[in-house]
């Protein structure tokens, strides 16, 4: 719209490896209501039964998609062109128009006189479905008047294709996290230090570094199958960026530190829409401290008593979990000393380091390379102690010349987390660890964009076989009824998940298109959670965005120079017990905030929002932030209502 005048109403994403099941409901509330695509037809174990059919999100929210018949978006504009597509068109009952796409698409070369040649040639030719050039957004709306007629596909668009790009060049998805949410909290603290201490919105800059970012999303950039140079300049520039998000928040939070604390009086700062207990290492020594929802509180509220928990040559223990480890370092047992349960699966062990023969390239690993000969790293060294509330145990691996060091941590809250450093040496191998998890299920629950999807961790059928390797953004649950077990995440995406085993893909090192794929060093977390309940009574997504998103430090550098004493809270958000704020900007017009919304676990929700700063009105937006209604509002408080997984933006101004 911004550079051509054209509201675009149809998403083009020809050769993107797999499409989420959020995706539908974003496209509509962006005014979007077509999605073509080819990729699918690269699918390798089952073909897609349509070809025009109506797409349903995990919502419930559907577009038309239309894959093309010729599957390519590269077509020779040849009579062998139509007639691929008359013969492969699995919907042409119910749809007589069909897309093809003509020219170089690869490499942006585009149509060649060649081609436009052809079309003149092929147009109307006896024996031949006829052909005409023309706008694809015609063409899409004249086949959306039998929309009603149209098969429903429901979920995500899994591509049996390319399931090595969850993890291949780690460190740049690792990059990409850490940026996604170095974003979300610097847009929140710049937002509270506006309405705090009327600090200017620095919205041309931050719409530089998001576009930048978004750049480094770009196929084959963040998939990690492009060239070493592409890495070793993205890399460059997303510590360049993460460095300026840094100083931005920093000088922002400082700004609201000063509301309320005095000169060089350390405030912690908690973005999340959740109240947050964490531990901090100071001068003084371990303190934990509880920060209220997209609050502040000062570390001089914190306390350094905490719940007893041991550490020893054998394992780990507080009052909620015992783990034990054997003479490889392997996880042998862990315990749930609260509801009385062995967690893992009767004589199996845990986080054993596994190198897999990796004969793929950036793109593709082999569907059964668990079926070769393994290797394991090798323990070489063990510390332990305690560090304020949590046991830990140090342990470092090797594997010829390749080093890995792994602090286990096990938390107040009953969370083991693995806060690992790799030094990766190997070329064609795969490491791997695993969680065998003492529960029944056929069913691993997913988290992906604004809510969750659930996938068969059976081979019952070719569709679930064709699904050995999964992604996931920052969890993943395989839960019964009254117990269950999460493996949390910081950066990591691919994982294989069979019976109830959770398998994460940690390092992937093929030799093409970059011969240095994965090798050099890698730092990232994750985390084993055991829970009773299933994952929502667990709180599970919870866990997860403090994985990724800790708790932030100021200190006030003046005092005195603001005034009025704003509360500790930017607002007061009752979520329903399953709403989450998502992210809180300034608005695009530049009148306002935005609050992005979404219901979390599959249920309906009312929430309420009660803002700690004055407001006129408060309405809901679309994702382009045009009103849709207005909200109801009594007595400073906005109240509004969720389906299951829906996303809601509110504009408060």
């Amino acid at each position: 719209m911004e550079e051509f005048g054209v509201d675009v109403r149809s998403l083009w994403l020809p050769d993107v490896f797999g499409y989420s099941a959020a995706l539908p409901q974003i496209m509509k509330k962006s005014g979007v209501d077509y999605f073509v695509t080819q990729k699918l037809s690269w699918s390798e174990h089952n073909s897609y039964p349509h070809h025009t059919f109506n797409w349903y999100g995990i919502d419930g929210t559907d577009v038309l998609a239309h894959l093309l018949p010729e599957d390519t978006y590269n077509g020779p504009a040849m009579p062998r062109s139509l007639k691929k597509i008359e013969e492969n068109y699995e919907d042409s009952a119910v749809c007589e128009e069909a897309l093809m796409l003509f020219g170089i698409g690869d490499g942006g070369g585009g149509p060649s006189n060649f081609h436009l040649e052809g079309l003149k040639r092929i147009k109307n030719l006896e024996g031949l479905v006829p052909c005409e050039q023309g706008y694809s957004i015609d063409m899409l709306d004249r086949i959306a008047e039998n929309k009603a007629d149209y098969k429903k596909w429901v979920g995500e668009l899994y591509l049996e294709k390319h399931q090595g790009t969850y993890t291949t060049q780690s460190r740049i998805k690792r990059y990409n996290r850490r940026t996604e949410f170095a974003l979300r909290e610097t847009e929140f603290a710049c937002v509270w230090a506006k309405l705090a201490a009327n600090v200017p919105y620095p919205k041309a800059e931050l719409d530089e570094i998001w576009e930048e970012y978004l750049l480094y999303q770009f196929h084959d950039i963040l998939p990690g199958s492009s060239i070493n140079r592409v890495y070793q300049e993205a890399e460059e520039r997303f510590k360049v960026m993460l460095k300026r998000l840094s100083e931005i928040k920093k000088a922002a939070y400082a700004k609201v530190a000063a509301t309320i604390g005095r000169v060089n009086e350390t405030i912690v700062f908690n973005s999340l829409p959740f109240e947050v207990t964490e531990q901090f290492k100071t001068t003084g020594g371990y303190r934990q401290i509880t920060v209220p929802a997209m609050g502040m509180k000062s570390l001089d509220e914190s306390t350094d008593r905490f719940e007893p928990c041991a550490s020893d040559e054998t394992g780990l223990e507080n009052g909620k979990l015992s783990v034990t480890f054997d003479s490889n370092g392997a996880i042998t047992e862990i315990y749930d000393k609260i509801n009385g349960r062995q967690v893992l699966l009767n004589g199996e062990k845990a986080n054993i380091f596994t190198l897999y023969e990796d004969r793929g390239d950036a793109w593709d690993m082999r569907f059964n390379y668990a079926d070769d000969v393994t290797t394991k790293m090798k323990l070489i060294d063990v510390e332990f102690g305690v560090e304020g509330g949590n046991a830990v145990r140090t342990q470092t691996f090797s594997f010829n010349e390749s080093i890995l060091k792994q602090k286990i941590v096990l938390t107040p809250a009953g969370i083991i987390r693995f806060e690992t450093e790799a030094d990766w040496r190997e070329k064609r191998k795969m490491l791997r660890t695993a969680f065998p998890i003492n529960v029944v299920s056929d069913k691993v629950e997913c988290d992906i964009q604004f809510g969750s999807l659930e996938r068969s961790t059976t081979e019952n059928t070719s569709w679930q076989y064709a699904q050995f390797e999964i992604c996931a953004q920052k969890w993943l649950d395989i839960s019964q009824r009254d117990y269950g077990a999460a493996v949390l995440n910081n950066g990591k995406y691919g994982y294989r998940v069979k019976d109830t085993t959770i398998d994460i893909n940690l390092l992937r090192s093929p030799c093409y298109p970059d011969v240095n794929a994965d090798y050099g060093k890698h730092a990232f977390t994750y985390a084993f959670y055991p829970h009773k309940g299933d994952r929502v009574e667990a709180k599970v997504s919870e866990h997860a965005y403090q994985l990724n998103m800790p708790l932030s430090v100021a200190k006030v550098s003046t005092d005195g120079q603001i005034e009025a004493k704003e509360a500790a809270q930017l607002m007061k958000f009752d979520n329903g017990g399953a709403a989450v704020i998502e992210s809180i900007k300034a608005a695009e017009d530049g009148r306002g905030i935005i609050l992005r919304v979404y219901e979390s676990t599959g249920a309906d929700c009312d929430f309420t929002i009660r803002p700690n700063f004055r407001f006129q009105r408060a309405s809901v937006v679309d994702l382009t932030e045009n009103e849709v209604t207005e909200c109801a509002v009594s007595g400073g408080t906005i109240s509004a209502s969720l389906k299951p997984f829906e996303i809601l933006s509110i504009k408060i101004n």
